[in-house]
Parts: C-alpha cells; structure tokens; sequence
C-alpha cells in the first residue's frame, strides 16, 4: 500500500486533525520496515492482568504539583512552559550522570526554581533567554574540564550537554518572539484566546501547532511526513484534566480525541515488555513474565530478541537505535494496544500509563531507547 499525502505533504491528510495524525500514525506503522506490533506480546501481557483498571486510573490521574499559584492565568502558563520544555532524550544519559534528574525532572525542577524565586515567565523572559541564563536556571552544566598537555593541568571547554541548553534556549526564543509578534505576553494569554476561538482540545492542538515552532511535530517515514503533535497533545490534556474545572475555557468535551503519543518513555516500555521489536524477528518472541501492573517479575527475563543482544555485564542490550526513531514512534503511536483493552481505555492515557510504568524501579536494569535529538522527545 502506498501513502498519500496531502498537499501539505502530511500523511492522512483528511479528517479532522487529530484523526489525521491517527490515520498518519497507522499508515507509517504498516510501511515502514523497522519494527512490529507484537500481537502475541500484548495478548500475553492482557492475560496477565496488563493493566488492571484502577491502576490505570492511579496512574493516569494529574498529581497536584506542591506550588502555590497566585492565580489559574499563572498556574496555565507553568504547564504550558512545562510541556515545551520537556524534551531531550538523546541527552538523558549525561543528564542523569552530571545532574541526577531525568529529561521531565530537569524541566520540571528548573521552572519550579523561576517559580519559587518570583521570575515572571512571560514572552519576554523567553525572548531574552540565553544560554547562560538556562543553564543556571535549570541546572543544566554546559562547561567541563578536560585533561590538557600539561601533566596535572585541565582546561575548560563546552561541555557534553551544551548544544541541549542550547536547544532549550532556542524554542525559549521562538516561542516568545511569536507570542510577541501576534500581541500575547505570555503563554496563557495565547492559550485561552485559542481556547475561546476554536473550542476543545483539538482546537488547542491546532493553535498550538499552528503558531508555535515548539509545538510542531512530524516524523518523516518512507519519505512522508507524518504528524505526531506529542507535546501540544499533552499540554491540551494536562489543562483540561488539572484546570478544566477552574477554568470554563478549558472545559472541554474532547479529550478522547487525543491520540497515543509517543516518546522515549512510552517506547522504553513497549520493548522491555516484548510488545514492540525489530520487524526482521522471524517468529513471535516471548516476553519477560510479568506481574499484573505489567511490570517485568524480579528475576523475569527480558525477551532479547525485544531488547536487544546481550552486552558484556549481562544485561540486555539495545535493538534499536537513534535513527529508528521516526519508525518506533510510529508504530508506539498505534492504537492497536489501546483497541485490545475495551472502551474504558484511551490511547492517550494510555500512553501516560506506559510512560510512568517505564520509571518503575522494575525498569532500571532495562536498557533505556535513546531517541536522536529532537524538540518533542
């Protein structure tokens, strides 16, 4: 089968936006070549209780952050900076060596920094964002020392996670001068405008991605651009679920439209539990046994031809690599899995589920996917 595209050259070009970008994500997964679904995997997964309902309702419920906002237009514009920073995957494993957190953490624990110290995070803060002024923000080193000719002598030099500051600068900056240009001060004003001129999370999701450069996400597959929009679908349903209550304007009716999203996280998950592996497997791999969370069982191996060869301390190693990227979250993005639950599971949710599930301390000794660098991973 052949993928049209629209003329913007988007696969699944019709239909409303977010059934463009399931369309899109269901073409890709059957052209490309990289990976497969695993039918046998989730099956066996389901059977073994793979997500009991309440667990998932637990898991996919909003945690109030311990912050104390002035107001609901101040609490908005926190997780609307929150979703666009909350990226850089490729750079995780040096993250947590030199500063001990995480891709989210790291943003999440620098904005609550701004927070608690009364910066205002309006479009200007982010036009005027440097490099320097976001490394001391979010903690994020961008400087090393490094062994020099001299015996007993270091010199400085940028160090590994410079061009991931460098990054965050960057959408800072663009986000703010298009705030600006069109008159916002700041995210929550763009917000609730968009939410009052075109309803619903979908609404959101295009303003977002329409007038935005951090919220535009496409991967290319087999040539074809293919929309995936993750971090503006998770801010639509992280302000309608926290703030829909408080705020008549992100009410919304919408929410199961949102589509699965996926990142380094949700793939983690997919692969440690045999679900999503290499394409050229020949037969139905098995899978690590598991506990009903859907968690690996202490002791339980992990399928190798899932995860990867082993390495030489024993522990699996990765199939994938960066430049598979754009092909896994395809396929992550299916809602096959989803489909297979019943109506009292959203692909979306779900998507939160896996993500959280991939943090479990079950899943430290399972190696992690490394996306390539990107602005929504």
């Amino acid at each position: 089968m052949v993928a049209m595209a629209d003329p913007q050259g988007t696969v699944g070009g019709e239909g409303g936006l977010l059934a463009r970008v399931v369309a899109a994500s269901a073409t890709a997964c059957e052209e490309q070549q990289v990976a497969r679904i695993n039918d046998d995997a989730i099956a066996k997964f389901l059977d073994g209780g793979g997500v009991p309902l309440d667990k998932y309702k637990r898991a996919t419920s909003r945690v109030p952050l311990p912050l104390k906002f002035d107001d609901a237009a101040q609490e908005i514009n926190f997780h609307s900076l929150l979703a666009l920073l909350s990226f850089g995957g490729a750079h995780e494993p040096e993250l947590l060596r030199l500063t001990g957190s995480n891709v989210d953490d790291a943003a999440k624990f620098g904005l609550i920094g701004s927070h608690l110290s009364r910066e205002k995070l309006d479009a200007t803060w982010m036009k005027n964002a440097h490099v320097g002024s976001v490394s001391e923000g979010f903690k994020i080193p961008v400087r090393e020392d490094a062994p020099s000719t001299i015996p007993g002598v270091t010199v400085d030099r940028p160090g590994a996670l410079v061009s991931h500051a460098q990054a965050l600068c960057s959408v800072l900056n663009e986000t703010g001068e298009a705030l600006l240009s069109r008159g916002y001060t700041d995210m929550t004003q763009f917000i609730l405008h968009s939410a009052r001129s075109d309803p619903g999370v979908e609404g959101l999701v295009r303003s977002l991605s329409g007038a935005l450069p951090g919220f535009q996400d496409t991967e290319t597959v087999n040539g074809l651009d293919v929309l995936m929009l993750k971090n503006a679908q998770v801010l639509a349903g992280e302000l309608s679920a926290r703030m829909g209550k408080a705020v008549e304007d992100l009410r919304f009716d919408d929410s199961d439209k949102l589509t699965a999203v996926a990142d380094a996280d949700v793939i983690t998950a997919l692969i440690t539990l045999g679900i999503l592996e290499p394409a050229t497997t020949a037969t139905p791999t098995g899978t690590a046994e598991t506990v009903a969370d859907g968690a690996p069982r202490e002791g339980g191996e992990i399928a190798e031809t899932a995860a990867g060869t082993s390495s030489a301390d024993g522990r699996p190693g990765q199939a994938f690599k960066p430049k598979d990227t754009a092909e896994l979250r395809a396929v992550a993005a299916c809602h096959r899995m989803a489909e297979s639950l019943g109506e009292d599971y959203r692909p979306h949710e779900l998507s939160l589920y896996l993500k959280r599930l991939s943090r479990r301390k079950e899943y430290k000794d399972a190696p992690r996917f490394l996306p390539r660098e990107s602005r929504a991973l």
